[in-house]
């Protein structure tokens, strides 16, 4: 939700301090008394009857580390388990073993530095024409190849892009995933080909994505960025719209200034 965090002050009528009233589990609606707005928890008997079900169920089980999986299809081919992973920011991760397998690795491609357990890790990065999760399906997905994959029995990993814009709800006791009908939000492409990490007054070069406007362009390493199209970067980079000159549509010019003065106009474009 958003806005400020407030506390929620009562459980079906019943203040926090007095608990929740006896047999409040197996009630049809348990509602959430929040200062501004109610939210109701449905029981299963009505949850089987909600919008949820009438969508489809798509199978979700447990890995082998107890982790979030579910059956995907790339481009039309066999299903394959997915992995869930709702901390990883990118739309789609596979193993270098399985896309050459599917014909992947032979497409037009560029690269992208990601944080693995292990270290940093450069991948090849390529355009997956369609991805299908059940009855939803994604097209132009942003898809980063891993030589490394430590992923047991799981070829595939998806992240929060490929989520957003729906109400999920896992059910391992069914083995099921349940989702609104909501429109997915479209997924983000960066078209600048610099991979940059944020700090308080400034973004640091840390990859310049091959075949990319930025190494056209000639960027390089360690490079810092303090101001985009005259706008300062401060501590509130990621939480306002700052953030997301790289992902504006190809054509877009971007005034970037270093931390020497220097300004570059930087002109974003498809690369992958």
């Amino acid at each position: 939700m958003g806005g400020p965090r407030r506390p929620f002050t009562s459980i079906a009528g019943y203040g926090l301090a007095r608990g929740l009233p006896p047999g409040s589990r197996h009630t049809a609606q348990t509602p959430l008394r929040f200062p501004l707005r109610h939210k109701p928890i449905y029981s299963e008997s009505e949850w089987n009857g909600s919008r949820y079900v009438k969508t489809g169920g798509t199978d979700a089980r447990k890995g082998p580390r107890q982790e979030p999986t579910i059956e995907i299809e790339i481009e039309g081919n066999a299903p394959v388990t997915a992995t869930v992973d709702t901390g990883n920011s990118s739309p789609l991760l596979l193993s270098a073993a399985y896309a050459d397998e599917v014909g992947l690795l032979s497409r037009n491609s560029s690269t992208s530095l990601s944080a693995t357990a292990s270290g940093l890790s450069t991948n090849r990065l390529v355009t997956v024409n369609r991805v299908r999760m059940g009855h939803l399906a994604a097209t132009d997905v942003p898809t980063e190849i891993y030589a490394t994959w430590t992923a047991n029995g799981s070829p595939a990993n998806i992240g929060m892009p490929m989520l957003a814009g729906r109400r999920l709800v896992f059910d391992f006791g069914q083995d099921r995933l349940w989702r609104s009908p909501s429109t997915a939000v479209p997924l983000r492409r960066d078209r600048s080909g610099l991979g940059i990490t944020v700090k308080p007054d400034r973004l640091v070069v840390v990859h310049v994505a091959y075949g990319s406007p930025a190494q056209a362009a000639g960027w390089r390493l360690d490079e810092q960025i303090i101001e985009v199209n005259g706008q300062r970067v401060g501590p509130s980079y990621n939480s306002g719209d700052l953030w997301r000159w790289r992902f504006q549509p190809a054509g877009t010019g971007v005034d970037l200034k270093l931390a020497d003065g220097a300004v570059r106009y930087l002109r974003l474009g498809e690369y992958y």
